[in-house]
Parts: structure tokens; C-alpha cells; sequence
């Protein structure tokens, strides 16, 4: 059975781990701050506990090393975002403030356990980049997609949940598409990338084959909307036809 390796900081969250197991069928090892890390071959993550010792957290991090590959989710009840930065400058894979992001948490948690981890790591080491023919050897991008890494160093499974997202533009020449046949895949295109590597993760083209110049005027807006009563992460997508197009983050 898989088990997570729970460091128990604070005891705001005390009374949820044994449900939170028995929801997604998993063990748990409650652990003090004070012990070591050594997690068993079954452990999928190692959550640090925070709820409302945020600051204890990152002491936590900077005094202890977790497992390479392992990923460090931290919870807690800060909702800002430099609490967020701070804990994942040292070390963590990312940060949850509950109980806005409980339904994230958990999804993070389930694509540790169900083996996403190891098949996203191996895939962010395949040689062949499925978006490199578009960055091509712009140093410019270069540039910018790893400077934007710098904000969030964070194990492979969980690349998705930081990425950076684009509006592309139309195909040249804008008004004839007489030597450019086809969809002019890219061109029109809502692209979410993976921020530390450049990788495509998914794109939707909202035109195929302009012939009207409706590029997409902006990158998209990131929001929180309800759906069905749960929280999404969501990218919005403006358009010059007046259309919003709205995308899970993830996929």
C-alpha cells in the first residue's frame, strides 16, 4: 500500500490525516518534527503539516533533506503567496492553504500515488522536446522560461500546476493564405508550457487558418472558478472575435 510520510509541525491539522488516508486509500506515518526522514520504499510523498506554523515549515526545510524524487508538499492556512515562494525556495514541491486548495492537495497527492510522479520524470528527460521546433535557438524565450523556473524549483509530476501560458498570433501574411495551406498549427494558439523546461504540455488553436488577423490580443488571465461546486484552476483566453475560451490549467 502506498504511504505518506506526514511531519507533524502543527496540530491544526490533527484530525484530518487518518480520513484523508481512508479517502484515497493510503497509509499514513505521523512523524515528528524532530525525527528523521527516512521514508519506506511504499512512501509516494512526504507532507509537512504546517497549518499555521508556516514559518516553522521552512525551518523544517532548511534543516532537513528529503529523497530526491520524493515530492515535499507542504499544507498550511496562509493563503499568501510569498509564504508559498519562501517555502518552495527551500525545498518543497509546493504549498497548499487549506481549505481553499483541498481539492488540489488532493489531486497532487493522487498522482503521487497512482505513479504519475515516476512517469512525468521519466518523460521530462526524453530527448526529444515536443515544443523545440517552435523555441527553436530563441535565447530570448530561453531566457525568460528559466528565469521563471527560478520561482519555483518543483519535481516533475507537479511541473504542471507552474507553468507559463502564451497567445500567439496569426500566420504571415495576415489577409492571404495561399502559400501557408492548412490549419497553421501554433498560429492562433493558447499554449501552456512547462516553465523550467519548455516543454508543451497542451495547446487549443482558436482559429484555424486566419485569414482576418484574429490573433490572440493577450496571454490568458489565470482565475479560480467553481464548476460543479469545485474549485478549478483556470486560464482565460480573450480573443479579438469576442469569444473567452476557458481552460483547466492542467489540461
Amino acid at each position: 500500500m502506498s504511504r505518506l510520510r506526514v511531519i507533524a509541525i502543527s496540530e491544526a491539522f490533527s484530525g484530518f490525516w487518518n480520513d484523508f488516508a481512508k479517502d484515497l486509500g493510503v497509509a499514513i506515518d505521523l512523524i515528528a518534527p524532530a525525527d528523521p526522514v527516512t521514508p519506506s520504499p511504499e512512501t509516494v510523498a512526504v507532507i509537512v503539516a504546517a497549518g499555521g506554523a508556516e514559518r516553522d515549515a521552512i525551518k523544517w526545510l532548511e534543516s532537513h533533506r528529503v529523497p530526491p524524487g520524493l515530492p515535499t508538499l507542504v499544507v498550511g492556512t496562509d493563503t499568501g503567496r510569498r509564504t508559498a515562494m519562501q517555502l518552495v525556495a527551500r525545498g518543497a514541491s509546493d504549498y497548499f492553504a487549506l481549505p481553499d486548495d483541498l481539492e488540489i492537495f488532493r489531486s497532487a497527492v493522487m498522482a503521487a500515488r497512482n505513479g504519475d510522479r515516476s512517469r512525468a520524470a521519466a518523460a521530462s528527460h526524453r530527448a526529444t522536446d515536443a515544443f523545440a521546433g517552435i523555441v527553436g535557438e530563441s535565447q530570448v524565450l530561453k531566457k525568460e522560461l528559466a528565469r521563471a523556473a527560478r520561482y519555483r524549483g518543483i519535481d516533475a509530476a507537479f511541473v504542471p500546476r507552474f507553468c507559463a501560458f502564451i497567445g500567439t498570433g496569426s500566420a504571415s501574411p495576415d489577409f492571404y493564405g495561399g502559400n501557408r495551406k492548412g490549419d497553421n498549427l501554433f498560429a492562433n494558439c493558447t499554449i501552456c508550457l512547462d516553465a523550467k523546461t519548455g516543454r508543451r504540455i497542451w495547446h487549443f488553436q482558436t482559429l484555424r487558418h486566419d485569414l482576418w488577423d484574429h490573433d490572440l490580443p493577450t496571454c490568458p488571465n489565470l482565475a479560480m472558478v467553481v464548476h460543479k461546486g469545485r474549485k478549478i484552476e483556470a486560464a482565460a483566453q480573450v480573443t479579438k472575435t469576442g469569444f473567452v475560451f476557458l481552460f483547466d490549467r492542467l489540461t
